[in-house]
This record gives structure tokens, sequence and C-alpha cells, in this order.
């Protein structure tokens, strides 16, 4: 059985998308983070936002090893 049909990966899609490229989303994919630094409104310090992509990439590693 396909991880797509027991459910582990998606693909989300907009069929109103004319120009789509859909991605596989779910347990046993790799993950990319796509950081802006120094562009938040939000946070204003880099090294904040250095912190909290640091976070991202621990949580990631996490979730994997108890998946």
């Amino acid at each position: 059985m396909s991880e797509i049909s027991k459910g582990t990966i998606i693909t989300p899609a907009n069929i109103n998308h004319k120009k789509l490229h859909p991605i596989g989303i779910g347990k046993g994919l790799m993950v990319k983070i796509n950081a802006n630094i120094g562009t938040s409104r939000i946070i204003a310090s880099v090294a904040e936002e250095l912190k909290l992509i640091s976070a991202q990439c621990t949580a990631q590693m996490q979730h994997e090893e108890f998946s």
C-alpha cells in the first residue's frame, strides 16, 4: 500500500491553479525551511529569527525520531 493511500503523505493542490507543481508533505519526506532572515515585521532581531529557525529544525528532527 502506498503512503498516499495510507494517508501518511499528501499532495495539497488547488485545481484552480493552472501552473501547479504539487509537492508531497508527510512521513518520510524531506522538509525545506524557507527563511527570510531580517525581513520580519514582527521580529526585529536577526538573532531571534535564527533561534526560531533552530527550534523549528530541532522540532522536525525530534518528530522524525518518534514517527
